[in-house]
């Protein structure tokens, strides 16, 4: 199960065509079947190859699909792991792309926001994940128009998200 989801992780990056994100679909769904029946459903590596599925999904334009195994991800990421774990973080944040890339902006916006606010409070300004998730929300207001906005978010981003010892300095 491990060894077909890691040979579709390889692939889907590599993948420059549409057979070859077809391809990369076969082998997330053959290793989240495997996965599925050796570690169970609610597995954290299962939900993590049931992420992997969906964004090899969103790829291929398959969005409304790619859109509802998000929702299981995070329900269920959000259920086995830690609050402090950034997969349900990361999870939160493809879905809000997901949702947007749907025109269902108030939704995205909202699943944005939380994604910040809990890699801000569960991991810290200083997490790669938290900067993540500013630049998604920042890239998502830009292309809602709201370009103050989001060029605010960067800013603070940017100088909080920095070590104690290091802002203020350029």
């Amino acid at each position: 199960g491990a060894a077909a989801h890691a040979i579709a992780v390889i692939f889907s990056q590599a993948a420059g065509d549409e057979r070859e994100e077809a391809e990369a679909e076969v082998l997330y769904r053959q290793g989240l079947s495997i996965l599925r029946r050796c570690l169970g459903p609610g597995h954290a590596d299962t939900l993590h190859c049931l992420n992997n599925l969906a964004l090899c999904m969103a790829d291929q334009g398959k969005i409304q699909q790619a859109e509802q195994l998000l929702r299981r991800t995070v329900a269920g990421m959000e259920m086995v792991l830690a609050p402090t774990h950034p997969r349900p973080i990361q999870a939160l944040s493809n879905l809000a792309c997901c949702l947007a890339e749907q025109g269902k902006v108030e939704e995205a916006e909202t699943n944005h926001r939380r994604a910040f606010e809990n890699a801000k409070k569960r991991l810290g300004w200083q997490h790669p994940e938290t900067s993540a998730c500013a630049q998604s929300l920042a890239q998502f207001l830009t292309s809602c128009g709201r370009c103050t906005e989001a060029a605010l978010l960067e800013l603070q981003a940017d100088q909080l998200g920095r070590p104690c010892w290091k802002r203020g300095r350029t």
